[in-house]
Order: structure tokens, then sequence, then C-alpha cells
């Protein structure tokens, strides 16, 4: 039994990957460039074998794949299509590109599956795909439909909000949680150099933020994450949903709290300042996430795993330290230093 993978230099297929091989599965990476990027030692392709790889763009028709490569799948008798790869902008000035990514992607590969004879197809999407709040939201709930209406059986994973691992914080891309705290900590930086603070002391800046006193915010650390996916990849599919979210998401205001604390900012207030419209400017797309209560049920997950299932870890004041002490050291993953 094979495997066909996209995104597997992902934040989620990357680990997945990792999960996949230990355990002795033979996988398959549909990778842009692929066989080039091997060539020219990508250090993302590292550990992946020449033989593993096939070339493909997902938004291309098929993917892209060429008829030799198709025939080489269909020689190998995949059985599972593992589609990971896609946008995870959510900024509605993106939403062709977007749409284009996520749901004519997963068109593609749903065509790519039937050609190579899988039989089943496991589609990661968003926990917040029925909220429809922003094109990214959208683009997952289109996708789903059309995975669900393709005839071939599937797994559909939503998942949470991807954080960091759980023991060190290690993380790859910098979006989500973290795009929206980058934000408030390079605003520190800046109001620092203004004030003339030293690197690192407490800064008051007068902002406000806009979220519901009760709204939560659905984080996954992504070792439990992969974890969990692992254990229901591993099943055979039978047309199902599975939520692999957090069971006590952490308070938005709760969230904020450590954060401003480790980030060692103060003084958000309602004052209409410059910086205050700046600010709305640049937290926009963040706001539904923190304005609205989501709730997602566990009941297929738990049920399909049985005593395989586990409890992620509690997104606690000290976890946040463990993700943002790793993302303030590496610059939230930018090449200019800023500190």
């Amino acid at each position: 039994m094979g495997i066909l993978m996209t995104g597997c230099t992902g934040v989620v297929g990357a680990p997945l990957r990792k999960i996949f091989e230990n355990n002795g599965l033979v996988v398959y990476y549909l990778i842009r460039d692929g066989r080039e990027r091997h060539h020219n030692n990508d250090v993302k392709l590292s550990g992946i074998k020449p033989w593993q790889i096939i070339d493909g763009e997902i938004t291309n028709t098929s993917c892209g794949v060429s008829p030799r490569d198709v025939s080489f799948l269909r020689g190998r008798k995949i059985k599972k299509v593992v589609h990971i790869a896609g946008s995870i902008k959510f900024d509605d000035t993106l939403r062709d590109e977007i749409m284009r990514t996520n749901v004519i992607g997963t068109k593609n590969m749903l065509e790519l599956a039937e050609l190579i004879g899988a039989k089943e197809f496991h589609f990661v999407s968003t926990a917040y795909a029925d909220t429809q709040r922003n094109a990214y939201e959208q683009s997952k709930y289109y996708a789903e439909m059309l995975v669900k209406n393709s005839g071939i059986n599937f797994s559909i994973y939503r998942i949470g909000i991807v954080v960091g691992d759980s023991n060190n914080g290690e993380i790859t891309d910098y979006t989500g949680y973290y795009g929206f705290l980058e934000i408030l900590h390079r605003l520190a930086v800046l109001q620092r150099k203004k004030c003339g603070l030293t690197v690192g002391t407490l800064v008051n800046i007068p902002i406000h933020i806009n979220y519901s006193f009760t709204s939560t915010l659905n984080l996954v650390p992504r070792d439990w994450l992969v974890n969990m996916m692992y254990k229901l990849m591993k099943m055979e599919s039978k047309k199902g949903v599975f939520y692999v979210t957090h069971p006590n998401p952490m308070l938005v205001r709760k969230i904020l709290k450590c954060a401003l604390e480790i980030l060692n900012i103060s003084g958000i207030s309602c004052s209409e300042t410059v910086i205050q419209r700046a600010a709305d400017k640049m937290l926009s797309q963040y706001l539904p996430y923190v304005t609205k209560e989501e709730v997602f049920p566990l009941d297929s997950t738990k049920k399909a795993l049985g005593v395989d299932y586990m409890n992620p870890p509690e997104v606690t004041p000290e976890m946040h330290k463990i993700l943002l002490d790793f993302a303030v050291g590496n610059n939230f993953g930018k090449k200019t230093r800023v500190s």
C-alpha cells in the first residue's frame, strides 16, 4: 500500500511525513519542482529519496503530473491520497489566489486521485470552515464540498489553529496566532525606539483591541495534532468528518494577557490615535477569530479513535511563553532582524 501526499514541507505536513516514515509507510510526495529542488539540496526536502518525488503543481489540471508519473503511481497501488497543501492566507485582497490554490487545487488533486486509482482521499481543512468569515474559510468550505461530492471514500480533518510544539515551541510558519501577536511585537519594537527604550523593556502602546469577553481561540499544538491525525489516517476512510480541535480552548482575553506579559507590552486602551488607526488596519483580518466563541464537536473523532484518543496538552500561560519565546527568538521567521 502506498500513500501520495501533498504539503510535505509545511507546518503540519513535515512532522506528519516523519511519522509516516518512522512507521515504515511507503510515501510519495507531490512537490512543485521537487526533483530540481532535491538536486539542489533544498533543506526542506532533507530525508526524502529521489524516487519518492513526483513533480507537480496543484493549481494545474491533474496537478500537472506527467503521464509517466501517473503510470508509475498506478503501478505502486496508491491507496491513500493525503492532501494538505494549500494557502493559509485569509486576506480578502488575495481571494483569487486563495480560491485557486485551495478550491481548484483540491479539484485537481481529486482528478489525480482518480487517475492513479487511489481508494481514499484524506483532506486537511479547518475547524472554522462552516463560519466562512473570510476567503480562507470559504475556500476550505467549498473544497470540502468537492471532496464530499467526488464519490471517493474520504476523511476530512477539521483542525484547530496550529501552534508550535508543546515542549519546545518549534514552528516553521508564523501565521494565524503568530501573525496577530507579531504585529503587537513589532509595534512594541517601534515604540521602544521612538521612546529611546532598550530592547525588551516594558513599553506602553496606546491601542484598543476589539474582542469578546467570552471568546475562545482553538489553539492546537502541532505535536498533538499530527499524532491524532496519523491515528485517524491509519483507519479506512468511510466518508467521515473529524474535528481535531482542543476540547478546552483558552479564552482570548487570557491568551492576550499572557502574550502581552511575555512580550513586555502594557497600556492597551481605547484611545483613538494615529497608532490606533494603523493597528486597526493591520489587525482587521484577525478580528473574526477573537470576537466569536466557536465550539467544535469531537464526538466522531473520539468514537473513531476509541482508546487511542488522547486530550491535547492544555494551552497554559507557560506554553504561551514557550511558543512566543521561540517565535521572538527566531524573529517570527523573518530574515531581517528586528529586536
